[in-house]
């Protein structure tokens, strides 16, 4: 369960369940403890990007259906204009029904006139309430919601920073260092850095913790199964590599895991 917490991005539950089952071993191994804190960070700046590019794909979209509802709204009026044009033919074909129809023309003409004025208004208002649906964050995803994801992470960072401004291991600092760029672009999913968004890079973390607490409960760091699996693959390179055609043959990973 805490491996596959980590595996899916939920580093919080890892931590917690860590800390419940097994307690003491983050604190004994605080080395996997700041590796767990730093893929916390790298989670959250992936979460802000995934809800910018959504909230991006939502404006997109309804600019488009603005921009067809606006030539659907041309087509009418140019519509409309024909129809005009018609009744005004029509009135001058008999002379004895000029004044009625004028009247009519007339009277049509401004009640036409009103609609428009209100249909206009009322997609005014249509077009002011979607651009404030857009500000608002009731899933999560729209601009309040990925700023306010960007206010958290950038408190977890600067927390992890203050936690470890004084460490004076090499490793640590050169992680803070890594971590943190991905704050120096727009866009880290498109950045140099973009590979510490990958979720591959859970499993070195998750395999990390599960060792710990094997060695916590007097077990082996790696299962013996594992254990095994190396060594096979070790064996079958090191016979290849000194002329065996046999073991040319043998693909460990295919015979041996499927």
């Amino acid at each position: 369960e805490i491996r596959n917490a980590i595996l899916t991005g939920d580093i919080d539950a890892a931590i917690a369940l860590t800390d419940a089952l097994y307690p003491g071993v983050l604190e004994d191994e605080d080395t996997i403890h700041f590796r767990l804190r730093c893929r916390r960070f790298v989670e959250m700046m992936g979460a802000c990007g995934r809800s910018e590019r959504r909230r991006q794909r939502r404006v997109m979209a309804a600019a488009r259906g603005r921009n067809g509802n606006s030539n659907g709204n041309s087509n009418s009026g140019k519509a409309r204009m024909g129809e005009d044009e018609e009744s005004a033919e029509g009135s001058g074909e008999d002379a004895m029904e000029v004044d009625d129809a004028e009247l009519k023309s007339a009277g049509a003409g401004e009640a036409r006139g009103k609609r428009r004025k209100r249909e206009g208004e009322e997609e005014g208002e249509e077009l002011v309430e979607e651009e404030g649906e857009e500000e608002q964050d009731e899933s999560g995803d729209g601009l309040g919601g990925m700023q306010g994801l960007m206010r958290e992470a950038m408190m977890y960072g600067q927390q992890l920073q203050e936690d470890y401004r004084n460490d004076e291991r090499p490793e640590v600092q050169k992680a803070l260092v890594e971590t943190f760029s991905l704050l120096a672009y727009s866009n880290p999913a498109q950045s140099p850095v973009a590979h510490l968004l990958d979720p591959a890079g859970r499993e070195p973390v998750a395999e990390a913790l599960n060792s710990a607490i094997l060695v916590s409960q007097n077990r082996p760091a790696n299962p013996a199964l594992e254990r095994i699996f190396r060594q096979s693959v070790l064996s079958n390179r090191e016979l290849v590599s000194q002329g065996s055609g046999r073991a040319a043959f043998l693909n460990v990973y295919r015979d041996c895991l499927l």
